[in-house]
């Protein structure tokens, strides 16, 4: 892809509307109408936006600078998920299947062939360790107008002119710490209306506890456009002093 296109692609994700016109070369009038059939992008009008629950993709075509490369990867991405989706069918059946042939053969199918599988042991670098959990959960922006679901429905993010606020029925749940991206403390407030308040531009690092989870929020801007955005992910354990809601100001 040329330089021109990454930069309009650039545009879209970071909440631009493009328009293409007679002028437009043929390169990018091909890949929007390949990104609208793929509902990365979508039409309003006369222009493209994009769609914020696939901005992951548009990130990743990015990177990769090529049409034919970004294909690949999404179709590998595919079979992965399907592969899983089969493995779980099969974990799923496989309780059933076993007491089919118990049925059939009797116990001695327990005995003979089933209980060295199920009883060995498991060997240490196949178990998963808590201490290992990084999981990304969320990519996306964080609205103006309106709220957008955090972690559950009992928790929302959303910006309020120079505020970031995390708010919700179980707001009062959560235990909270945050700094700026500079590695400094930054103050998190209750407002008036009982939601956490802090300042946005400072693009908080925040990390937080939540039915006994922990998770941490990083909030960013691409290429210094307006629009925020926060990847959610969980984490094994704090690495922030928390602090309850209740002992906040």
């Amino acid at each position: 892809m040329t330089d021109d296109t990454i930069k309009i692609l650039q545009q879209i994700k970071n909440g631009n509307g493009f328009t293409l016109t007679k002028d437009s070369d043929d390169e990018i009038c091909d890949l929007i109408t390949r990104l609208n059939g793929l509902e990365i992008i979508e039409k309003r009008g006369k222009s493209y936006f994009i769609n914020y629950s696939k901005i992951s993709l548009l990130t990743q075509l990015i990177k990769y600078k090529d049409y034919g490369k970004f294909i690949n990867w999404l179709e590998n991405k595919k079979e992965n998920q399907n592969k899983s989706k089969y493995f779980n069918i099969f974990i799923i059946l496989l309780p059933i299947l076993i007491s089919i042939f118990a049925l059939i053969f009797g116990d001695d199918l327990y005995t003979k062939y089933l209980k060295d599988w199920f009883t060995k042991e498991i060997p240490k670098k196949t178990l998963i360790q808590k201490k290992d959990i990084k999981l990304l959960l969320k990519q996306e922006y964080i609205p103006y107008v309106g709220t957008k679901e955090l972690i559950d429905k009992g928790l929302f993010i959303s910006q309020d002119y120079a505020n970031l606020i995390v708010g919700g029925a179980n707001i009062e749940d959560i235990e909270i710490s945050a700094i700026n991206d500079r590695g400094e403390k930054i103050s998190v407030e209750i407002n008036d209306e009982k939601n956490l308040s802090m300042d946005i531009f400072s693009r908080p690092y925040i990390e937080i506890k939540y039915k006994e989870n922990y998770y941490k929020i990083e909030v960013y801007t691409v290429d210094k456009a307006s629009t925020f955005n926060f990847d959610l992910t969980q984490l094994s354990k704090a690495t922030l002093s928390l602090k309850k809601y209740n002992h906040l100001k």
